[in-house]
């Protein structure tokens, strides 16, 4: 057999300073002779600057104390008597992000005993091509010291989340001064960027397990074969792809691989399972399996197989279910030695498909169906949105059977609802998300996988409005005469001039409408017109109890009647159009009387508003009186009409006395 890399090296960025290593697993018999090179010169171990190493397979180069002059071109080249084998990687090395320190002094002399209060805002916005999240900073204040008689304290940040392209914060006042801060970003979770996939193998050949892991600092990986840890050095990794290796297969391999990741900030895991098939002594089988082919449109297309059993088996190709023979453009090939090709020349869009190879002998027959993992031919691109708008995901893949796609948000896998609509047709996947939130915001993957493999395709989602909130606290040296304004997508703050500063507690005003689209004001729901106090009705009759609510949206509506939810029926018909609430009670029966609330919920709060509803029969409503509350005691009444015909008898003795007086 041929020599074959059955794990690849990557390219591996490090910074300046650090170690760089490339690993690949080569398999072939006789056993190749592997070398690499640099360029095209041989990398020799005798310098010191290099490492190499080999053992069952693993074959390792380790480059020392990288420095800028160390970045190019890396090859590892593996030959025997039948063949060779080359896998072509690059190194970048990257200079060390220095953090800076900066002070702003501002100074105020104050009345000992003195408190003052700054709230400080601060908002990112990452470039439009980072797939990170934005920054936070922390405030921390240390404690209070006596510098040339004045007391003054110290404001440290600490920055926490994901890298940013660009990691400098800016202060400038009115009159230009200025002062900047750097940093660097040392703490984030372990995420997954590529999960591991289920993996099919035959007794005695290999088997890998592939993931790419990010996180800050760099997250520790353990392998677990169903729930048992796995030690030793069957695993590798180069920057932040990591591998599982298993050389040689046996059934007792079969089973689930977990990977888990994890820093001081957190863990994560995923899983996957690996089949192992037995081989029967004579029953064809495929030593060497086709690979699938990516070609572009004129070249040739060739697929390599080795075959083995006993007797030696045919060899029949198909395209779908159309069986191939040596023609114009094709050329079918199989040597008595087991080896064989399909050659396609000057390939076609029509050539793409699903291809099958089968080896039949007397004693049985293998197939061995060639499909190429998913590639994405369009990826997705990072969203930055408002809140309450509509946000749109987007990428297509190169192939659509038997491929199934899925989508995950910061590693947690996102099921379609009504937050979330997932769409894939024609090859394009899509996620639509209606009325953006800020919870929205995060690092969205999606993955499109078959039986030969996965591929994904990541991009964050930035949805403005997100404040990030510190309070700082000064316990006794001054209260600064700033303020904050905006200046394009910078927090600016600026100093006034001749302004005395308010007394303690003091806080920075903002300067951003919170009407404006980039820091949204999200508004409770409230009713501007509530339901009418109460209803009364006979059998049959309709009744529409309506209300009108403001908020922001979006605002869900839910009905109850006695403190249970309504459903839409033939009976109950609900809407919600234009900030207007209605329900709909048709052909009201004596049993629909109550009590009924309307509930109003958005994401900032909720409201409610309720009436009662009474239905009675027609006699009741021709009765002459109709008692809205208990009758009043006799005794009451009694009392009442004596004292009335008191009064009038007074009044009118009086009329009389006058009218006597008169005459």
């Amino acid at each position: 057999m041929p020599p074959r890399f059955a794990v690849p090296f990557a390219d591996v960025k490090v910074t300046e300073g650090l170690e760089a290593v490339f690993e690949c697993v080569v398999t072939g018999t006789p056993v190749p002779v592997v070398q690499w090179f640099r360029g095209n010169t041989c990398v020799t171990p005798a310098t010191g600057k290099y490492v190499v190493s080999q053992k069952e397979g693993l074959h390792s180069l380790k480059v020392q104390n990288v420095s800028p002059l160390d970045g190019g071109s890396y090859q590892c080249r593996a030959i025997n008597r039948l063949g060779e084998a080359m896998s072509v990687e690059t190194v970048a090395a990257s200079v060390p992000h220095k953090p800076q320190k900066c002070d702003l002094l501002l100074s105020k002399t104050v009345s000992p005993g003195d408190q003052s209060e700054i709230e400080l805002e601060f908002e990112f916005k990452p470039r439009i091509d980072d797939s990170q999240k934005a920054i936070q900073l922390r405030a921390v204040t240390q404690k209070e010291q006596e510098v040339e008689g004045e007391k003054c304290v110290n404001i440290s940040f600490d920055v926490f989340a994901e890298p940013s392209q660009e990691e400098r914060v800016e202060f400038r006042a009115e009159d230009s001064e200025s002062c900047s801060f750097e940093f660097q970003v040392t703490e984030a979770p372990p995420k997954f960027l590529r999960l591991i996939s289920d993996y099919s193998t035959f007794v005695g050949a290999s088997a890998c397990f592939h993931c790419l892991v990010t996180g800050s600092p760099h997250p520790s990986i353990h392998w677990y074969k169903d729930g048992v840890l796995l030690e030793g050095d069957r695993y590798l990794f180069a920057g932040n792809d990591h591998s599982l290796i298993l050389p040689y297969a046996g059934v007792q391999n079969e089973g689930e691989y977990r990977c888990v990741a994890s820093n001081v900030h957190g863990e994560i895991t995923c899983s996957a399972h690996l089949h192992v098939r037995q081989r029967i002594p004579g029953v064809p089988y495929f030593a060497r399996e086709p690979d699938s082919v990516r070609c572009a449109p004129g070249f040739t297309a060739v697929f390599e197989y080795t075959v083995a059993g006993e007797p030696c088996p045919d060899v029949q190709w198909f395209k779908g279910t159309e069986q191939l023979f040596s023609d114009a453009r094709r050329s079918v090939a199989h040597h008595p030695d087991g080896t064989g090709s399909l050659t396609v020349w000057e390939c076609m869009e029509e050539d793409t498909g699903l291809y099958m190879c089968r080896a039949v002998s007397t004693l049985g027959e293998a197939e061995m169906v060639i499909i190429d993992k998913p590639h994405f031919i369009k990826v997705l691109q990072s969203v930055q949105s408002a809140v309450n708008k509509k946000i749109h995901l987007e990428c297509q893949v190169d192939e659509d059977r038997k491929v199934t796609v899925g989508w995950t948000k910061d590693g947690n896998k996102i099921p379609p609802g009504k937050d979330y609509k997932i769409y894939f047709e024609d090859k394009i996947a899509s996620l639509e998300i209606p009325l953006a939130k800020l919870k929205d915001s995060g690092h969205y993957v999606c993955t499109a996988s078959n039986e030969a493999g996965s591929s994904s395709s990541s991009a964050s989602i930035t949805v403005r409005g997100k404040l990030v909130l510190h309070s700082l606290y000064f316990c006794s040296s001054w209260v600064p005469h700033f303020f904050f304004c905006r200046q394009k997508t910078s927090l600016v703050i600026c100093r006034r001039s001749g302004a005395p500063p308010p007394p303690p507690p003091f806080f920075f005003p903002l300067f951003f409408p919170f009407s404006s689209p980039f820091f949204p004001f999200l508004e409770p729901p409230s009713f501007v017109k509530k339901i009418d106090p109460s209803y009364l009705l006979t059998p049959g009759d309709s009744a529409r109890l309506q209300c009108k609510i403001k908020g922001s949206p979006e605002i869900q509506v839910t009905w109850f009647k006695n403190n249970k939810e309504i459903r839409e029926s033939n009976t109950h018909r609900m809407s919600f159009v234009n900030s207007v609430a209605v329900l709909d009670i048709l052909e009201m029966k004596v049993d629909d009387s109550g009590s009924y609330s309307c509930e109003a919920v958005n994401e900032v709060g909720s409201d409610s508003c309720a009436t009662e509803v009474v239905v009675k029969g027609l006699l009741f409503l021709l009765l002459p009186v109709t008692f809205l509350r208990k009758p009043f005691p006799s005794w009451f009444v009694v009392f009442f009409f004596v004292c009335l015909f008191l009064v009038f008898f007074f009044f009118l003795a009086q009329l009389t006395n006058s009218f006597l007086l008169l005459l």
